[in-house]
């Protein structure tokens, strides 16, 4: 039988390892770097304000971990990076920049941070 992209739901996609997760955040920023709003779709993943640019990062402790980070911004800032992460913490830093430098993200910025990770207990 050939599988087509209806089908999907009804053959889901796993590794060889399927203790495997995806969670993600959506921040909406507010006054001088203040989450106004967090969309996410896992209880433990949460993240501060980005005064200055950082903001710190809890999600699901694993054995490893790789981020995708996304920006809608008018141009305050042009990247947003992971500079430390502990996956067996579940602790990581997100910095806002611009030409290299850590920038507060102006209000109505969105940032969107996704965490693919291999589950340890």
């Amino acid at each position: 039988m050939t599988v087509n992209a209806m089908d999907a739901p009804a053959f889901p996609l796993t590794g060889a390892n399927k203790e495997r997760f995806i969670c993600s955040a959506t921040f909406t920023i507010g006054a001088s770097g203040a989450i106004s709003t967090t969309v996410t779709d896992d209880a433990k993943m949460a993240g501060d304000d980005f005064g200055s640019g950082v903001c710190n990062l809890t999600y699901p402790a694993c054995s490893t971990v790789r981020f995708m980070c996304g920006l809608k911004s008018d141009g305050t800032v042009q990247e947003v990076v992971i500079t430390a992460a502990s996956s067996t913490a579940g602790t990581a830093v997100v910095k806002t920049t611009k030409a290299g430098v850590a920038t507060e993200p102006e209000s109505g910025a969105i940032i969107m941070v996704r965490v693919f990770g291999t589950v340890t207990g």
